[in-house]
């Protein structure tokens, strides 16, 4: 599903998109951070109806502490687990600021967390174990990519909504006539997140039961 162009690709399509292929009033760094700009306003469109894309995940080793940090490019959590010892996963469930009471000060293997500004917090409090937060990350600085390194742009949609949106920025620094390159890049965007909305709309939704993941049988086995 990735659609990936190298950083150099889109240096050169967004010069030619303002006419300065050849022109050096602004350098190839100049357009490389117009493009990491505009690549975070792609990362906020596809991320922003919910579709899952960009979801990365991380560990987290229980010690007793009273709270874990977030991870430094943390933007929107997804889930959190517990791993079990043959490596399954079982789900914490996220707790109300009025259901924390009934968990403080007690011990053992969590079953439910809270997400505080920059910290996690298990419930029940673990002395030990492994946890596994899945969340969506912050968008890529690509100010300082060479070249030849690849950007996903996700869909072709996602190229020319990043690249008309450079043309916007760039037009703007150079008192340019931009008409052209706002109609496109809101084209393009609209296109990307419907794109992303129906992705998502697609992935499955449904109410969770407690105490038993949806993929289960009756009579299979699941962790109490």
């Amino acid at each position: 599903m990735p659609h990936r162009l190298t950083m150099g690709e889109f240096v050169l399509r967004c010069r030619r998109r303002v006419d300065m292929k050849r022109n050096q009033a602004r350098t190839d760094d100049d357009f490389k951070a117009l493009i990491s700009e505009q690549y975070g306003d792609l990362w906020g469109v596809v991320s922003g109806t919910g579709y899952r894309y960009f979801e990365t995940s991380t560990t987290i080793t229980a010690t007793g502490a009273d709270s874990y940090d977030e991870p430094d490019d943390h933007l929107g959590s997804v889930w959190l687990s517990r791993v079990l010892p043959d490596g399954r996963e079982w789900p914490l469930e996220e707790l109300m600021a009025q259901e924390e009471w009934m968990y403080k000060g007690r011990t053992g293997d969590a079953l439910a967390f809270s997400h505080i500004d920059d910290q996690i917090f298990l419930y029940p409090k673990p002395s030990s174990g492994t946890y596994k937060l899945y969340y969506i990350p912050q968008a890529t600085d690509l100010s300082a990519y060479a070249d030849g390194e690849v950007v996903d742009v996700v869909t072709a949609d996602g190229a020319a909504f990043l690249i008309w949106g450079v043309a916007v920025k760039a037009h703007g620094e150079l008192e340019g006539n931009a008409q052209l390159a706002l109609a496109e890049r809101d084209r393009y965007e609209k296109k990307l997140m419907e794109w992303a909305a129906l992705k998502a709309f697609n992935e499955p939704r449904r109410t969770p039961v407690e105490g038993r993941p949806p993929y289960l049988r009756d009579g299979e086995w699941w962790p109490r």
